[in-house]
């Protein structure tokens, strides 16, 4: 497997606070924590919840991390949490999979594959608009190679076995259930053609790896036919995937 550097992995951290108001603005952080996750997500309750933080409090969080599986994601919402957190494109989280423990005492091949940038939760979200997916990708284009599980046992490559592959942002978009377009494909491509067939393995000749691209991904999809002319995209950008 590829020998990755961990980004800096983060949870929500409160800073440039009084210790007297420590617990409270904790507090505070905690309850956006929970709205970024909830159905409850809206630009108003965000926008409120945000400005009662006192300035500076918080210097890294998960809220964009959260914001993005969420069903109710929308460009503006993004927008407003990049617009107070600048940074939070840029760094990773392991909300979904806090440890680096796997099913049956299994531990994560690298350790960088327990966090993900909130790309790779947008791509895995269906309800994520692609407007979203693109404005990430301009404000962090480091995580569009990075690999990582969202879930135990990585991506869904359409295998009933235990798989333990891990996946980059393109790999979670062509996993998706519905909502997939080629034109954002086309915008992964423009930035870096070899995320089409980028693999947490090197040697695709290895019999005993699991060597799983965006292709591979893109033809295990249980309904393939809406997505024939990514397929032909695919074979048309970078011969080699086949």
């Amino acid at each position: 497997s590829k020998s990755i550097k961990a980004p800096q992995l983060i949870r929500s951290q409160v800073f440039d606070a009084k210790m007297s108001d420590r617990s409270t603005v904790d507090e505070m952080v905690k309850h956006l924590d929970e709205l970024c996750s909830s159905e409850a997500l809206s630009l108003e309750t965000l926008r409120e919840k945000i400005e009662a933080l006192p300035p500076n409090a918080v210097k890294y969080s998960t809220f964009l991390h959260r914001a993005c599986y969420n069903n109710n994601v929308t460009l503006e919402i993004v927008e407003l949490l990049l617009e107070y957190f600048p940074g939070s494109a840029a760094t990773t989280s392991d909300f979904l999979l806090p440890c680096t423990t796997l099913p049956d005492n299994k531990k994560f091949p690298n350790e960088a594959w327990s966090s993900a940038y909130p790309l790779h939760f947008a791509c895995a979200n269906n309800h994520c608009p692609s407007n979203v997916i693109q404005l990430l990708l301009k404000r962090c284009v480091s995580a569009l190679c990075h690999l990582c599980m969202l879930h135990p046992g990585g991506i869904n490559c359409g295998k009933e076995s235990y798989d333990e592959i891990s996946g980059s942002p393109l790999h979670y978009y062509l996993s998706r259930a519905s909502n997939t377009e080629l034109d954002t494909v086309k915008v992964f491509a423009e930035v870096d053609l070899r995320v089409l067939s980028i693999s947490d393995v090197d040697d695709a000749t290895d019999e005993e790896a699991n060597y799983f691209t965006p292709f591979h991904c893109l033809l295990c999809h249980p309904n393939l036919s809406p997505l024939l002319h990514i397929v032909d995209f695919f074979i048309d950008a970078d011969p080699r995937v086949i």
